[in-house]
């Protein structure tokens, strides 16, 4: 997993809270918020990292963001639009066209992804 529901309720505050719903005790209803990030995570899985760095982080949290089910147009076109730059993001990554911050390991240039484990 990339993410938590904790960091789209830290994210998203407010519409975070309205996203999960409650459960019977008031508290957020996580479910939810797990079932998008695991589907955002299968989505971002192309990138194997032995750590998570923070930009995947927020992309998992956009694209889970836009899968969940809402009522308020207003902020679906938001949710929508933080999505489709994230997805742009992971494949400018998976091409190469950016990077991760994460060091290359020597002799990897043939273009493929690389595991990194910090010493």
């Amino acid at each position: 997993m990339y993410a938590t529901p904790q960091d789209i309720l830290d994210r998203y505050g407010d519409t975070g809270l309205f996203l999960a719903g409650r459960t019977e005790e008031g508290l957020p209803d996580t479910s939810p918020l797990m079932t998008a990030l695991e589907e955002a995570s299968s989505e971002i899985d192309r990138l194997p990292v032995e750590s998570v760095p923070p930009v995947l982080r927020r992309i998992a949290v956009d694209l889970a963001v836009d899968a969940i089910p809402r009522n308020a147009p207003e902020t679906a076109d938001l949710f929508e639009r933080r999505a489709k730059a994230a997805r742009e993001l992971l494949k400018a990554i998976a091409k190469g066209d950016l990077s991760l911050g994460i060091p290359e390991l020597a002799g990897s240039a043939s273009g493929g992804m690389a595991y990194y484990a910090p010493p």
